[in-house]
């Protein structure tokens, strides 16, 4: 069934698309690379709104490491070529705020914002905490980063990310690290992300055969003592480590991006 017209462009089409519109679709991106402008003009010649939201992503994203700000103005053109799909180009600006590190593009995110400025967050981590960091020698930094790609340095869960990457080092999980991070805030979000961690090593360790049950623990999945980690491995070995009939699922986390398993 067609859809009204948007302007000058192609009425646009419901269904499944042919074949056609998708080798159509193919030839525009592979345009891309050498001839941004005009595989964004043929992205718009197409006619099912899935292809041309899918198409104007990728032209984008392959335009983004030498033209960022052309890249951004693809992405802006969904919504000003194709009014009708105005409200499809969040995930266009997602992906490229996250491939040129633009923390600013996440606004136009629209319900990906959180999610993008948090990708932007971790996915720099290895590049400003050095290899070996223990908690209570980066927080400074990395306030900074936090307000630099929109977040709020209140929020537990980017701090939570940041101790995952930390305490992902670790081989024992050293939770007592956690007491040099420098005030309550980040030594809570630090030691709930020492339990989740342990939560994610074990269930790795799980199913791959580990033996859990007796005898001393696999190397990446021990831990320095501490009540709170005995605790879990309690839990877990009656929950589901050393059950048979247990379902093999991890248990849920605090609810903290970058700490759940």
């Amino acid at each position: 069934m067609l859809a009204a017209c948007d302007g000058d462009e192609p009425s646009l089409v419901s269904g499944v698309p042919d074949a056609g519109e998708r080798a159509r679709m193919l030839e525009a991106v592979q345009l891309a690379p050498r001839h941004p402008g005009p595989a964004g003009d043929a992205c718009f010649g197409l006619h099912h709104p899935t292809l041309v939201v899918d198409c104007i992503e990728q032209v984008a994203v392959l335009q983004v490491d030498k033209d960022p700000e052309g890249a951004h103005q693809t992405c802006s053109k969904l919504s000003t070529r194709r009014p009708r799909l105005a409200d499809q180009d969040a995930e266009c600006f997602f992906r490229i705020a996250e491939r040129a590190d633009r923390p600013v593009w996440c606004q136009q995110a629209r319900q990906f914002t959180f999610d993008c400025q948090m990708h932007l967050f971790s996915q720099g981590l290895h590049r400003w905490i050095p290899k070996g960091s223990t908690p209570g020698s980066f927080e400074t930094r990395a306030s900074t980063r936090i307000e630099e790609v929109g977040l709020d340095p209140y929020d537990p869960r980017p701090w939570s990310a940041m101790y995952r990457w930390v305490l992902g080092a670790q081989q024992p999980l050293d939770r007592n690290s956690c007491e040099d991070a420098p005030d309550t805030f980040r030594k809570e979000a630090c030691r709930a992300t020492a339990i989740a961690l342990l939560h994610d090593r074990l269930s790795h360790a799980r199913d791959r055969g580990a033996s859990l049950c007796d005898g001393p623990l696999p190397d990446d999945v021990r831990f320095l003592p501490d009540p709170d980690l005995e605790a879990v491995l309690t839990t877990r070995r009656a929950d589901d480590l050393c059950n048979p009939d247990a379902v093999r699922a991890a248990p849920p986390g605090p609810g903290l991006p970058g700490s759940g398993p």
